[in-house]
């Protein structure tokens, strides 16, 4: 921010509403629509029906003013506050007092189930180190929505969950109940807390600037980026509106105008829309003319056609083939049926059958000369005999070389007797050797006979399944012309290539009648011309369809424009809905964008005002509360503003050093409490403050500086919960002889408090004594064997306590008191009549019951308590240490 965008801060305070004034948000023509608004706020005159009008106004809509009116004079004033029902993450509870700790249950070893009263101003816990006190500091902050880590019991059971309550009264004395449980979130409570982790982090983490100075108004900061959210809402709301609008006319005008979407009409066109009676009539005609010509059914002719053409020419696939041909006359290639079976063709089928029986002569020739002199001579020329010596060879190549070899050598492959002779096993190998010779050749001529025999047996299944077909083809005579059924006889033809088949499969020469090839010609014929007559009916009806399609086409392009007009004319109010619409939407979206700038500029003017002015009051207060606190700092440092990622902080530093590098431990708590009460000071916060053992690292002049600036808190209207194991702390921040505390004591596995006592009471003599006798009837009712250890050291360690208290409270008559800064003077008369023979028997006794408990460390020899031992012990403590005795 320069001096140019706001007035130069003097010695006179500018607050931030002057701040706001001075700068861009009112000189930037970008925020003249959200100016008025601002000026609202400003100004404390804002109603949340502001907004509503605003965003009617941007979007021309009409408003109720007699509603408005009232609305201003009833809400006058600033934002709305959110509730926890908005945004839970921007919202704090708002407490005066916490009224009473309900429960706490399974933090730690505490269980507490009775309602535990809190006072108006100051509220002790005191325990030694381990008692506990922790535990309820913890469940505390939890119900407070604090960011604390909680463990549960852990002797408890896996499902067994932590849980706290509270009851704490507003700043109306509403009284309210807040609840926490393991696994969930509360609301975060404005209360101020200070405890160990805190004091760490204010040394040694950069703090944030948020600062609420009444008389500074930063929180106008706040209200305007609340303007900013309600605003922000109230658009995305409307927004969503508008487009499920958009949504519901867009499906409509989809299916009535869809034109529009891709063409651009403005508002005036779709105003002058009109549709004359004339241009009515002229559609009229137009649309019957199309009817007429839709209702022809040419298409439907010619699928059928087409079926019956398919028909015709898996026929002919059969018995041809369709070759792609030049026609000159028509000046393009077409497919022309060439026949099969023709004279040719089985003039080529007699050459194979030739081919075959040539090889299976060379064959069987080429092996006379080397086995005639093995077998008679009137076999040789027998098939049965090939046949044989075939079935032989093919058995003994399926067998390993091996056994290969045995049937050569010793056994007949085909009757696997033993061979006899020596000519035997030469028969077999010749044999087996022209087999080799002459077999690839002759099986190939064989498969090429097999193929055209397969192609003889394809024909004859489809002319005897041809009646089907016939029945389809037929069906669709009457539309190319023709009556009648197709006359031929088919098993004049089926004949023929049963005869031809025959000769085939038998490798003998077929005797080609011409008589033949011309009933498979005519055969053929019959379904080539059908195929053409098909084709040519195909040709008419497409050309015929072309023209019906071509006249529609050009009709509909003069019923076109026609119609669009028309649709225009009667769906003009819905265009026009449609459009405007659209304005709003856009307008919405450009707003919207703005106020993300609205916001950005608004940080940075938060940012410029906090490092100008706020942290300027800050260190102000900063050093008053060192001056309370006996705190000097060095005198070069530095408390510097930083901003990064929109986030302003101060810095505390001497040149590039940090307080934690700087101050001792005590000096770094000292600050941490500085720090903390500047902040509470600046913020003018009224209401809770809790401090868990705040004096930790300070000697007793800064302890009792600290209990005398928490006790002004107190006595300035706050409530103040403290937790300490200082006893000199708490004698420090309490009157001994006025205020009472709670007491945190912990044994073996459990936390116990005792409740309202004053520090010199016998009060707290009572209840111990009151403890023991109960934990004595609960051991009396078992045997020695069920006793635990540790039952016999809990009760130990409550008598260990209990003498304790009596040498202070009875036997010196609260003349010194631990830890207090002076002796009580107006008692010491009560030592007069001081028994020094007292003094042995209670440390023998006190010997006794410290060694037996778990209260202090014990050398591993130390022997176990033994319950008859307890019962004598807690004999003769009634007998000589009651306190009943010397009231």
């Amino acid at each position: 921010m320069t001096q140019t965008q706001h007035k130069k801060i003097n010695n006179n305070r500018i607050n931030a509403i002057d701040f706001i004034k001075n700068s861009t948000i009112f000189s930037n023509a970008r925020y003249e629509w959200i100016k008025p608004l601002i000026i609202n706020i400003l100004e404390d005159n804002f109603v949340d029906s502001d907004v509503k009008k605003l965003i009617n106004g941007l979007l021309s809509k009409k408003v109720q003013e007699g509603k408005d009116k009232k609305e201003k004079t009833d809400q006058k004033g600033k934002p709305k506050i959110k509730t926890p029902t908005d945004e839970q993450q921007d919202y704090e509870l708002t407490i005066k007092k916490i009224v009473r700790i309900d429960s706490i249950l399974n933090v730690g070893l505490l269980n507490i189930d009775e309602p535990l009263e809190l006072k108006d101003g100051l509220n002790v816990f005191y325990g030694k180190n381990g008692a506990g006190k922790t535990s309820i500091y913890l469940g505390l902050c939890k119900t407070l929505g604090k960011d604390k880590t909680v463990y549960c019991n852990i002797s408890a059971e896996e499902d067994d969950v932590s849980y706290c309550k509270i009851t704490y009264e507003d700043n109306n004395g509403e009284q309210y109940v807040s609840e926490w449980s393991s696994g969930e979130e509360v609301l975060e409570s404005k209360v101020m807390i200070f405890d160990s982790s805190i004091s760490n982090y204010i040394v040694e983490e950069d703090q944030v600037n948020q600062f609420k100075m009444a008389h500074l108004k930063t929180e106008y900061f706040s209200f305007l980026y609340d303007l900013y959210q309600q605003i922000e809402d109230e658009m995305q709301t409307e927004s969503s509106t508008l487009n499920t609008e958009l949504q519901t006319i867009e499906e409509l005008l989809s299916e009535k105008v869809l034109f529009i979407f891709n063409e651009e009409f403005s508002k005036d066109n779709i105003k002058k829309a009109s549709f004359t009676q004339q241009e009515t009539q002229q559609l009229s005609q137009l649309e019957r003319r199309i009817k007429v010509l839709e209702k022809d059914n040419t298409e439907a002719v010619l699928r059928n056609i087409k079926n019956a053409l398919e028909e015709v020419e898996s026929v002919l696939l059969v018995f041809g083939e369709s070759e792609e041909q030049y026609n000159e006359e028509a000046g393009e290639n077409e497919f022309v049926w060439q026949l099969f079976f023709d004279k040719s063709y089985f003039e080529k089928v007699n050459v194979q059958i030739k081919k075959y029986n040539d090889t299976k002569k060379a064959f069987e020739n080429s092996g006379k000369d080397k086995i005639s002199s093995l077998i008679p001579p009137d076999w040789i020329n027998k098939e049965t005999w090939e046949n044989f010596i075939s079935s032989s060879i093919d058995f003994l190549n399926s067998l390993t070389e091996e056994e290969s070899r045995k049937y050569l050598e010793e056994t007949c492959a085909y009757c696997h007797q033993p061979l006899q002779t020596k000519e035997a096993k030469v028969l077999i190998k010749v044999y087996q050797e022209l087999h080799e010779e002459h077999k690839e050749k002759l099986n190939q001529e064989a498969q090429a006979l097999r193929e055209i025999s397969d192609l003889m047996t394809d024909c004859i299944n489809e002319i005897k399944d041809i009646s089907n077909k016939n029945k389809k083809i037929e069906a669709e005579f009457e539309n190319i012309g023709k009556e009648g059924q197709i006359g031929y006889d088919f098993e004049s033809v089926v004949s023929v290539f049963q005869k031809y088949k025959k000769l085939i499969d038998k490798a003998q020469k077929i005797d080609i009648n011409e008589s033949d090839i011309e009933k498979i010609q005519a055969f053929w014929d019959i379904y080539h011309n059908l195929s053409t007559e098909f084709k040519d009916a195909i040709d008419k009806l497409s050309k015929d369809i072309l023209d019906k399609t071509n006249k529609i086409k050009e009709i509909n392009e003069k019923a076109n424009p026609l119609r669009q007009k028309k649709a225009l004319y009667e769906n003009k109010n819905n265009i026009l809905k449609y459009l405007k619409l659209q304005k709003h939407i856009s307008i919405m979206e450009e707003k919207l964008s703005d106020i993300s700038a609205f916001r950005q500029t608004t940080s940075s003017l938060k940012t410029a005002f906090a490092q100008e002015v706020t942290l300027k009051e800050f260190k102000k207060n900063l050093q008053v509360e060192y001056k309370k606190l006996g705190f000097s700092p060095p005198q070069t440092w530095n408390i510097k503003p930083s901003t990064r990622y929109g986030v302003n902080k101060r810095v505390y530093s001497i040149g590039d050093r940090k307080l934690a590098d700087i101050f001792s431990e005590g000096e770094r708590k000292l600050h941490a409490l500085s720090d903390f009460f500047a902040q509470c000071k600046l913020d003018n916060y009224k209401g809770v403050f809790i401090f868990d053992d705040p004096v930790n690292s300070l000697d007793e002049d800064n302890i009792e500086i600290v209990a005398e600036r928490i006790s002004e808190l107190a006595e300035s209207g706050n409530q103040v919960i403290v937790f300490t194991h200082n006893l000199y702390f708490l004698n420090s921040i309490i009157s001994t002889q006025k205020e009472k505390i709670t007491k945190v004591e912990r044994s073996h596995n459990q936390i116990s408090l005792i409740k309202e006592i004053r520090i010199g009471e016998t009060q707290e003599l009572k209840d111990r004594l009151k403890k023991i006798t109960s934990k004595m009837q609960e051991l009396s009712s078992k045997t020695e064997e069920e006793i635990d250890e540790y039952d016999l050291r809990n009760v130990y360690d409550l008598m260990s306590g209990y003498l304790e208290d009596y040498v202070e409270k009875v036997y010196f008559k609260n003349v010194i008191s631990r830890y207090r800064p002076n002796i009580r003077m107006q008692t010491l008369e009560d030592l007069k009549d001081l028994d020094t023979s007292v003094i042995d028997k209670v440390l023998r006794l006190y010997e006794r019951t410290s060694r037996r408990g778990s209260r202090h460390s014990q050398p591993a020899e130390v022997k176990k308590p033994k319950y008859p031992e307890l019962v004598d012990d807690i004999g003769q403590l009634k007998q000589d240490f009651m306190y009943s005795k010397h009231e």
